[in-house]
């Protein structure tokens, strides 16, 4: 798996408490919307549970 961190929405990125993400794996890409880190990285989390 690959998180990609879009760094062109404001608000998201370094220096920020929120991201916009996309998870890209063999399946496919899921953009999420605009979240706390830490809610990215519960989703992160997830999604590697899932697919093991």
């Amino acid at each position: 798996m690959i998180v990609a961190i879009n760094l062109r929405v404001e608000g998201a990125g370094f220096g920020t408490d929120t991201n916009v993400v996309t998870m890209i794996t063999k399946e496919g890409a899921e953009e999420l919307p605009i979240m706390t880190k830490e809610e990215v990285a519960v989703r992160i989390f997830d999604k590697i549970l899932k697919n093991m």
